[in-house]
């Protein structure tokens, strides 16, 4: 029975020939089908501020060799802004783990795993940080287990000489405060790829509103909804795309041949630029590129003093962000927090509390060198 059923499925095969498999015009549909789904997948994901995510649709039309060039400038592009939004998370990560701050570290390393699933470093951190809160709960474990009786007293911090002895020598007021140093950005820093097309003086220099940003840039600057609390902090698509606009604009904009000055409407186009440019570094915390570009931009007229404000603000939180690192860094190396703190107060010298804690540590070393001396 079942090969007689087999027989007469084979018959009707032969029959009815090769209609029932798609044609070649069907095989080409399905195929611009299944390209225009995933083009627009990865459009609908870079929109509502999902790199990953679109980078996986871009990497399977990849895959498909569907317009190599564009797509891989794409990849790239994506790759470089998730390294834009996984870097400070990292950083603050290491910093909450140097000072023991775990749940801290392991909610900024889950933040990092969202934006890049793939991330080897905050893996590692994680098993890391696996392993010492494993550690931690052992501990705890052992010393309920000890008697009271036989656990030391540790001195109280008054009777440590070295921190409390010394003389009182304040920190020279004097510091010289400069832009260079930590400051000192190379220009091959800016990874904004060129999209910027036609005639700059058309773009720019004729037409709207010279000192306030285009229509189609503003609309880029719509918040995006990511769905978590907690990564509403991060930094859009839209707005790391305008400061690869603008960078690239600005770049043709100064390098463009005006027989003479700029014009006083660009002057205030580009002053504007780069005001909009260093508040967006400034919310991403980086104060050395809000530094960097606020410098680009002295040389423009600036009759409300808006760059010297955000100036201002960058290198207080670039200063709060020194002394931070040199608080984690401390007590397994002196002289670098020292270095860094340094760096800090040339940046803000009223921080009170960075110049106590500079104070503190110059104490502290002159004693170890003289105990050291003693000791030899």
């Amino acid at each position: 029975m079942r090969i007689r059923f087999f027989l007469a499925a084979c018959l009707l095969l032969l029959l009815t020939g090769c209609g029932s498999f798609p044609s070649s015009d069907g095989q080409r549909q399905a195929t611009q089908a299944f390209i225009t789904y995933h083009h627009s997948m990865a459009v609908a994901h870079v929109e509502a501020g999902r790199l990953y995510e679109a980078r996986t649709h871009w990497q399977i039309l990849a895959a498909m060799n569907f317009r190599e060039g564009m797509v891989d400038k794409e990849i790239a592009l994506l790759d470089k802004l998730i390294a834009r939004q996984t870097k400070p998370l990292l950083k603050r990560a290491r910093l909450a783990l140097g000072k023991k701050q775990f749940k801290k570290a392991q909610r900024e390393l889950l933040l990092v795993l969202k934006a890049n699933p793939q991330n080897v470093q905050a893996i590692e951190l994680l098993r890391e940080l696996s392993g010492i809160q494993v550690n931690n709960e052992q501990l705890t474990k052992n010393r309920g287990s000890l008697d009271t009786a036989t656990r030391l007293a540790l001195p109280s911090p008054s009777a440590n000489r070295v921190i409390n002895s010394g003389t009182k020598k304040s920190v020279k007021a004097g510091i010289k405060e400069s832009e260079g140093g930590s400051v000192k950005l190379s220009r091959s820093e800016n990874v904004y790829d060129s999209r910027i097309s036609g005639n700059v003086r058309e773009n720019v220099g004729s037409g709207g509103d010279a000192g306030s940003p285009s229509t189609e840039t503003l609309s880029a600057e719509k918040t995006t909804n990511l769905g978590d609390a907690e990564v509403k902090d991060l930094e859009s698509y839209h707005a790391l795309y305008r400061q690869k606009r603008y960078l690239n604009l600005i770049d043709k904009v100064e390098a463009e041949d005006w027989n003479g000055p700029i014009p006083l409407k660009l002057q205030v186009w580009l002053l504007n630029s780069f005001a909009y440019l260093s508040q967006d570094l400034n919310a991403a915390g980086q104060y050395r590129g809000a530094l960097r570009l606020l410098k680009r931009a002295s040389h423009y007229p600036d009759p409300l003093g808006r760059l010297t404000r955000i100036k201002s603000q960058a290198r207080k939180q670039l200063a709060q962000e020194l002394y931070v690192e040199g608080k984690a860094i401390l007590h397994r190396d002196l002289d670098h927090a020292i270095e860094l703190w340094e760096q800090g107060l040339s940046y803000d010298a009223e921080a009170s509390e960075l110049r106590f804690e500079l104070e503190k540590a110059y104490r502290i070393r002159t004693n170890l060198k003289r105990i050291g001396k003693e000791g030899s």
